[in-house]
């Protein structure tokens, strides 16, 4: 159930595609009256509303995080009757709602006369406040009338009259915004602590996570909250078909649907995975505290080198975030042998969020893509407070961390050799700082190596390299393998493999690209953070006017996300402006005569 108070106008919908949509959502037996409510990330009600700049007064004179309110959506199906609530949350908006360990489930359609009964009165004393503030500004209706709601809804929540067991967090829904980030799914106890952190991610097909009930593990004699919050900087679309406490028709074969078909084992390509762990030390990696008891008394835990050496193997790096004295600490990761294993390793006295920070800076990857694993529930709290996006683990989920579906990437070749790949990049770096010489013949002298290749023949990473990319993509759009075999078919592509004395990068670009009287339009460039400042998209460029012999005049076809400014910024850099003559809408469109882009053909050896 939905708060329509504050709710301003009608969106256009297509019901048609909604209808479409109902049929598939997941059968519901019982779901629990709860209420979900607009409010804001950093909440500092009133004296913010005075000094913040993200301020939107709303008619009840508080901060309007959401456009227009949430809009309900009725669609009938079977004469069964859907509510689908659809919302544009500004940067800071947040859903939120109260759960209990034990709430009282009804059935789908008690639920539904009950949310309707509650929308009407919220409609009527709506009416009534704004007659009311015409004759007088102070006179409002809505406080009390959320008064007696929650006073309603929480009578209905804990009876225990239709007490049943429930089976989890259901969330189905569809992003119709073009920004990649995803909404951030945190639960909290009566003190503001997060006892569980998940992301919604991006998608404009139907997306659905659920939570088993056993996963959340709730204390029976307190109560939480459900928050769904928009860290972005851009306005996120999102129509919720569902976000229910649920109890489904049929436990055993739709639990077993849920987790083998849907949620659990195959999780789609556009799941957030982990791309980088961070590890404490004491009592985290390791039995003990090396500073008081000794490096000599300190014992790696039994299950850690599996658990390190299975994370590389499915590419995913590891970091260190540590209160210690460097040498100490660093001197028995040595000792351990697996120095090699943590890239730019932060042990210091620093605030282990900004050593997060750091090493994500080091490796140029978004902090979403982040765990931090911490025995000191402090340090975990710090980190989540100032860093939500990072997902927080303490030590006990050490041995069980593989098994969950954001640590679970597709593995490739490239995978593989991911972290090898870091470590060239940062022997590199080392040579980069001893030398004088111009970025140019710096990279001469690093031997640089192009090969081109048919996708078809690495179409894994392909895939990989599209969905795990963000900052140098001019589209940001997911790729399923139908859809991406299509795109194959349908457009000039090829991929990129890039090679130096130090070592070899693995595919690193992928390009989608069409002729149309004798221009080149570019509709899909995608290029590893690992190889951005090395000159490789101008030469790029220039391989395609040479080996297509095309007309000088580029046109980049541009979707702009919340994370792609970098390649939009080099294309700018290299000369592209946005072309104002383009009807479309959907994307913008850049171009630029390459002739005119300076490119040292020294650089790279294509092959």
């Amino acid at each position: 159930m939905y708060q329509i108070t504050y709710n301003k106008k009608k969106s256009e919908f297509d019901k048609n595609f909604f209808f479409d949509i109902v049929k598939k959502k997941q059968k519901i037996a019982f779901k629990a009256p709860i209420f979900w409510e607009e409010h804001c990330v950093e909440c500092a009600v009133p004296t913010c509303y005075n000094y913040c700049s993200k301020f939107v007064r709303r008619s009840d004179e508080k901060c309007a995080r959401f456009v227009n309110g949430i809009e309900l959506v009725s669609i009938t199906d079977n004469k069964v009757k859907n509510n689908l609530a659809f919302i544009k949350m500004r940067p800071w908006g947040k859903l939120e709602a109260d759960l209990s360990s034990k709430p009282n489930m009804l059935s789908v359609s008690l639920i539904s006369k009950i949310e309707k009964i509650i929308n009407l009165v919220e409609k009527i004393i709506s009416t009534i406040s704004i007659q009311l503030k015409k004759i007088s500004p102070t006179m409002r209706l809505n406080s009390l009338l959320h008064q007696l709601i929650m006073k309603l809804i929480k009578k209905i929540y804990k009876s225990k009259k239709h007490f049943c067991d429930w089976d989890g967090l259901l969330f189905e829904y569809i992003r119709f915004d073009t920004c990649s980030e995803p909404l951030n799914l945190e639960i909290r106890d009566k003190k503001g602590s997060a006892i569980m952190r998940d992301v919604l991610p991006s998608g404009s097909e139907l997306q659905k996570l659920f939570i088993k009930k056993k996963k959340i593990k709730l204390l029976t004699s307190e109560d939480y909250q459900i928050l769904i919050s928009n860290f972005s900087n851009e306005t996120i679309e999102v129509a919720f078909l569902c976000a229910d406490i649920v109890k489904f028709d049929q436990q055993k074969n739709m639990s077993k649907n849920l987790q083998d078909d849907i949620y659990g084992n195959s999780p789609s390509p556009k799941y957030n995975f982990i791309k980088c762990v961070v590890f404490d030390l004491d009592n985290t990696l390791w039995d003990g505290v090396i500073g008081d008891d000794g490096a000599e008394k300190i014992i790696l835990k039994p299950y850690i080198q599996h658990l390190i050496i299975e994370l590389d193997r499915r590419g995913i790096l590891c970091s260190i975030s540590s209160k210690n004295e460097f040498e100490t600490a660093f001197s028995k990761i040595k000792e351990l042998g697996l120095e090699g294993y943590f890239l730019y390793p932060q042990i210091n006295w620093n605030p282990k969020s900004s050593s997060i920070i750091k090493i994500a800076s080091k490796l140029n990857l978004g902090l979403d893509s982040f765990a931090f694993i911490d025995d000191n529930k402090f340090e975990r709290e710090e980190v989540a407070n100032r860093l939500p996006l990072v997902k927080i683990f303490d030590e006990h989920s050490l041995k069980s961390i593989l098994d969950l579906p954001a640590f679970s990437p597709p593995i490739t070749d490239q995978s593989k050799t991911r972290r090898l790949s870091y470590l060239a990049e940062i022997n590199r770096n080392v040579v980069k700082l001893d030398n004088t010489d111009s970025i140019h013949d710096f990279l001469i002298k690093c031997e640089m190596e192009i090969y081109v290749f048919n996708p078809e023949n690495h179409f894994d990473r392909c895939i990989e390299l599209l969905g795990r990319t963000n900052q140098f993509n001019i589209s940001g759009k997911r790729y399923e393998k139908n859809d991406f075999k299509l795109l194959l078919s349908n457009k000039n592509c090829f991929c990129i493999k890039v090679k130096d004395k130090f070592g070899d990068y693995g595919i690193v670009a992928f390009v989608a690209m069409e002729i149309v009287d004798g221009h080149c339009w570019i509709e899909e460039f995608v290029m590893s953070c690992r190889i951005a400042e090395k000159h490789l998209e101008e030469t790029i460029l220039f391989y395609i006017y040479n080996k297509f012999n095309t007309k000088p005049k580029f046109y980049v076809k541009f979707n702009k996300t919340s994370r792609n400014a970098p390649i939009r910024n080099k294309l700018i850099n290299l000369g592209f402006v946005k072309d104002l003559s383009s009807l479309e809408k959907s994307f913008e469109v850049f171009s630029s005569n390459i002739e005119a882009i300076e490119v040292n053909p020294n650089v790279y050896k294509i092959y």
